[in-house]
């Protein structure tokens, strides 16, 4: 807003230029004087993709990486509020890539704060995106008792048994809620989870404030349609727009929460003005439970289009059967969701059309068949 004094207080982003990174720090340019982005670009990401921050005077990028102790320890110096969000992110990858996943995310992690450690900085507070994968299976209901299975059997899924059972009974998940007991099925989830303990316990020793945002599928039309990490939604639109046919895995019953980049944003502004003294930890998610077949149907419902859908027994061990927020404290803190899925994919679809598309890009990672992580 023209006029509007900002606040007097310097930002800090890692991983600012990102899909979710970069649209907070253009959104917290309109309330504090000075942003801070730190982003490598790694080329993985941002070859396929063009970061949506904004030229402001008060918005500065660095361009480097953030193992750069001397960069790290100049610009903390002057940070008042920290948000993390350098991640790696491929659930299928982490499984055979374990010590990029553990260096980028666990080590990395731990340097930041080693630095404000050793140099006594005073943070206001700390912002953590973290995930719905140190959840894992989450939880699910047993006879009106909540449970909580381990990771899948690959002996089951092998065979075409997806959905979790106790005693040859299906059991059906319920919203998971943070106090959901959290139990990791993939290395990235782990990596996550370690980030989240790193930070609390960081945060109790030097009495800095910790928020943890646990965000669940987000998606939007600044993510990458060309990045084959991505996610499904890129997927069914490069199906979409090759005229492909889009093949489901585990026949199309996993159960997912999607939720808008725009919503996620809003959350991540709101807990920059939550006064806290410890830690809290909330769970970003849409709360709208839907598989993979109907997110199949909406997404070509929306798009116009006449496409096929092939139900398939392909799957990836560390993929989970069902994750679905229960947003209850979300809402209670930081405001409902406004948009629902079929707004938001109108707006991914639309924002995707206007892009360049590369065609025959791999939809499915080969190594995982390579590592025996998929039938593939």
């Amino acid at each position: 807003m023209l006029g509007k004094k900002l606040i007097n207080k310097t930002v800090l982003i890692t991983g600012g230029a990102g899909f979710i990174g970069s649209l907070t720090a253009n959104k917290l340019s309109e309330i504090y004087e000075t942003i801070i982005v730190v982003d490598n670009y790694d080329d993985k990401i941002h070859r396929s993709y063009k970061s949506a921050l904004v030229k402001k005077s008060n918005i500065i990028i660095y361009k480097e990486n953030l193992y750069n102790e001397k960069l790290i320890t100049q610009l903390l110096r002057e940070t008042n509020i920290i948000y993390h969000f350098v991640s790696e992110t491929g659930v299928g990858e982490s499984m055979y890539n374990l010590s990029l996943y553990c260096n980028q995310n666990v080590t990395l992690t731990a340097f930041i704060w080693q630095i404000i450690l050793k140099n006594k900085y005073k943070i206001d507070k700390f912002i953590l995106s973290s995930s719905r994968a140190v959840y894992g299976e989450g939880s699910y209901l047993n006879y009106n008792k909540v449970v909580y299975p381990g990771p899948r059997n690959p002996k089951n899924l092998k065979r075409g048994c997806f959905m979790h059972s106790i005693q040859n009974k299906n059991i059906y998940s319920v919203p998971i809620d943070e106090n959901c007991l959290v139990n990791p099925n993939s290395i990235y989830g782990y990596t996550k989870l370690w980030q989240e303990h790193i930070c609390q316990l960081m945060g109790k020793t030097l009495n800095i404030p910790i928020i943890i945002l646990r965000y669940f599928n987000v998606y939007g039309s600044n993510q990458s349609v060309n990045n084959p990490y991505t996610g499904v939604l890129a997927a069914f639109y490069r199906c979409l727009r090759e005229n492909k046919p889009i093949e489901l895995y585990e026949n199309g019953k996993p159960e997912r929460d999607f939720v808008h980049v725009d919503d996620v944003v809003r959350c991540n502004v709101q807990a920059c003005k939550l006064g806290i003294k410890e830690k809290i930890i909330i769970n970003i998610g849409s709360g709208e439970k839907v598989t993979l077949k109907q997110l199949a149907e909406q997404f070509i419902k929306v798009a116009n289009k006449d496409t096929k859908i092939i139900l398939t027994g392909r799957y990836r061990i560390g993929d989970v059967f069902s994750t679905v927020s229960n947003t209850s404290k979300m809402e209670s803190i930081l405001g409902k969701c406004k948009i629902n899925l079929h707004s938001g994919l109108k707006e991914l679809i639309t924002g995707w059309d206007k892009v360049e598309f590369k065609a025959n890009t791999n939809n499915h990672d080969p190594n995982l068949k390579k590592y025996g992580l998929s039938p593939e």
